[in-house]
């Protein structure tokens, strides 16, 4: 709120000096274009001069013969005339009969300096359209950077928030069952019920540092792929059959994949992006809801969707959901655990993989469908 008020100021204030300039400049402008118009208007009313060639010799004298007229011979004429000619742009020598001339000033330096100024008028306007456009894209940009920093900060704030719960919350639960083990005599049933939840917070600490670990090497381009064809259908079998063993007491995975499905990708990238797809679905639904996982058939191209019966992603929070860090807003969501770092790192591996991804919209506003799509041996 702060930034935004400053900005704000800031782009008044520059908005507020151009246009001054401008101002300045256009009334500079005009001002001036009065002041040359005046003076020759009064050089108009006064300045004609009648001349009356005589073949007198004598060139000492230019005699007057009225109040605004001369007697001059024809060596005073040529000076005349060579005078307008080269020095002179607003006087005009105009014969009126062949012994008599009239020297006045130019009328078309009137046209011409109302013309001087129309096209001084239009830069200045032209000039502070253009800088204050350049200054408010300017301001602009640095506003959104200092937006996006800002967002930024707050998301790795958050992840660092995020995943000190996360780190902390298996190793305190850890370290309670080895306390309960190493000081209780239990029962056969119940050491292997502490030793099976030890596992899965030992699973949870791996994914979590595995995600870490994969983000920061994809992002900076050094993560190694080993892409073969493979049966992406029997690998995609295996998956879900492991997440039955482990998950099936809680989630109801219905699975509709088309046999022989080959793709060229690397084994451990496309196991974590269907692992935190699969998390994801059960992180956001319901105990005992149904996750389907299904593919479709077009063309070259082969479309896997991914969907459960969660809570949903608003269509504001859709296009921020592959960004580094987000997690969604809402209260139901802010209750599940996770770093934001999941679906970051399953965008990323997929486009390192020539496939896409998108959220598709439902129109019942429940549930949440991801549609991966790849090109068949590609």
């Amino acid at each position: 709120m702060r930034i935004r008020v400053i900005y704000y100021i800031v782009l008044s204030f520059c908005i507020a000096a151009l246009a001054w300039w401008s101002y300045s400049l256009i009334h500079f402008c005009i001002i001036e274009y009065r002041q040359k118009t005046n003076a020759l208007e009064q050089e108009l009313k006064l300045g004609k001069l009648h001349i009356q060639l005589v073949s007198t010799t004598d060139t000492s004298i230019v005699k007057p013969y009225s109040v605004d007229g001369y007697f001059i011979n024809k060596t005073q004429l040529e000076y005349f005339e060579n005078f307008v000619k080269n020095y002179s742009n607003d006087l005009e020598l105009k014969q009126l009969t062949p012994s008599n001339f009239i020297l006045e000033i130019n009328t078309t330096s009137l046209a011409n300096l109302k013309s001087e100024k129309n096209r001084k008028v239009m830069m200045y306007v032209m000039e502070g359209l253009f800088f204050m456009a350049a200054f408010i894209w300017g301001l602009m940009w640095i506003y959104s950077r200092l937006n996006a920093i800002i967002k930024l900060n707050l998301q790795k704030s958050n992840f660092m928030m995020a995943i000190t719960h996360e780190l902390k919350s298996p190793l305190a639960s850890l370290k309670l069952m080895l306390q309960t083990i190493q000081k209780r005599k239990l029962e056969e049933y119940q050491l292997q019920e502490i030793v099976s939840n030890g596992i899965s917070d030992v699973e949870r600490l791996s994914d979590l540092t595995e995600n870490i670990l994969v983000a920061s090497q994809i992002e900076g381009g050094n993560y190694d792929y080993n892409f073969q064809l493979q049966n992406l259908s029997l690998y995609l079998e295996q998956i879900i059959e492991d997440y039955n063993l482990r998950h099936g007491n809680y989630y109801c995975f219905e699975i509709k994949i088309i046999p022989e499905i080959y793709w060229f990708y690397d084994k451990l990238a496309i196991a974590l992006v269907f692992n935190n797809l699969l998390d994801n679905a059960m992180k956001y639904s319901p105990k005992h809801s149904v996750i389907k996982i299904s593919t479709e058939k077009k063309f070259q191209k082969t479309n896997i969707y991914i969907t459960d019966q969660g809570v949903g992603i608003t269509e504001e929070e859709s296009v921020q959901i592959f960004d580094k860090f987000y997690r969604s807003g809402n209260e139901n969501t802010r209750k599940t655990k996770g770093t934001g770092l999941g679906l970051f790192i399953v965008k990323k591996i997929l486009e390192d993989h020539n496939a896409t991804i998108q959220l598709v919209k439902n129109k019942q506003q429940i549930g949440t469908t991801f549609c991966i799509q790849i090109i068949d041996g590609k």
